[in-house]
């Protein structure tokens, strides 16, 4: 959330519904106390979700989480076209837009997966 951040967007997380709450509570509140657009939002995300992946003005929805709610963000996402990022489960994720140089990415792909065990870079 610091990267969108500083890169100019708009930022809006929720907070984990399974541990992780007050790092992140932490980590909201230090980044507005140095001026950074951060919003931090708490509740239920079966109730949020709908506000968060749907919202017209929502223009990316970045999620990390287990497969079940990822299918069902990716099915919404996907129906709306929106930009999206699914990291479920510790499995890495990347996120490529408006990208033509396709043969360069691909020489590169295989070595992402020289560690070969799950990492969580979220």
């Amino acid at each position: 959330m610091l990267v969108q951040a500083l890169a100019g967007n708009a930022v809006i997380a929720k907070t984990p519904t399974d541990g992780g709450v007050a790092c992140l509570t932490l980590a909201a509140a230090l980044a507005v106390r140095e001026g950074i657009p951060i919003t931090l939002v708490s509740g239920s995300g079966g109730e949020l979700s709908e506000a968060l992946v749907r919202s017209p003005e929502i223009g990316c929805v970045s999620f990390v989480g287990g497969r079940d709610t990822g299918a069902r963000i990716a099915t919404a996402v996907a129906d709306l076209g929106k930009r999206h990022i699914l990291e479920q489960e510790g499995l890495n994720t990347w996120g490529v837009w408006n990208f033509t140089d396709w043969d360069a990415l691909s020489c590169v792909i295989p070595k992402l997966f020289d560690y070969g065990k799950q990492r969580c870079t979220a």
